[in-house]
């Protein structure tokens, strides 16, 4: 035993300590995707993935008909308060945005039937398209660890941007007003 420090001491600092490390964890775990996304690590700058997937209208989308569009991506659930704050925002944009070339995907990550929302986000003013989240599709751009969780994309098919939380309407408004602007990349 070291001189000067009793056992009694040592276990009085040991168990906060192990606290505050888990604590240090946990936040580490729940804010990396943020931080990475923030600073250009993980899937920012890469191609948006090869994916195909059906509306809840029935449409068919997929990587191939979105290239030479600004897409945004967005993960959200009907439980998740945020991702409802954002939605009326998104919306006005899609409407305002969508014959120069913006599209925004808004990817269902419930367990519940999405089809049975169909009316309710219809009669809620959402008109841009909506797509069940399989866990195929939500791996594909990355895999989210909360929501909402927003991927925007320019014309080229680069994801330019990742967004932990509200995308909120200005910050969003600027970057996809930007990548409009963008020429379009040759396929």
């Amino acid at each position: 035993m070291e001189p000067g420090i009793s056992r009694t001491r040592r276990r009085r600092w040991l168990l906060p300590a192990l606290g505050w490390i888990a604590v240090i964890g946990f936040l580490t775990y729940r804010m990396s995707p943020d931080l990475s996304g923030r600073f250009g690590a993980g899937s920012v700058g890469t191609m948006m993935p090869a994916f195909a997937a059906k509306t809840i209208d029935g449409a068919t989308l997929n990587r191939e008909g979105l290239l030479g569009k600004v897409v945004l991506v967005n993960f959200w659930a009907s439980w998740c308060g945020p991702c409802t704050v954002e939605m009326p925002a998104f919306q006005r944009l899609y409407s305002e945005q969508r014959d120069s070339g913006l599209v925004i995907i808004g990817i269902w990550t419930n367990d519940a039937d999405a089809f049975g929302m169909r009316d309710q986000l219809r009669s809620g003013g959402i008109t841009y398209p909506i797509v069940v989240g399989t866990t195929e599709l939500v791996n594909a751009f990355g895999g989210v660890n909360g929501l909402p969780v927003s991927v925007l994309i320019d014309r080229s098919g680069r994801i330019r941007k990742r967004v932990f939380g509200i995308f909120h309407e200005e910050e969003f408004r600027a970057a996809a007003t930007g990548l409009l602007r963008e020429p379009s990349a040759a396929r």
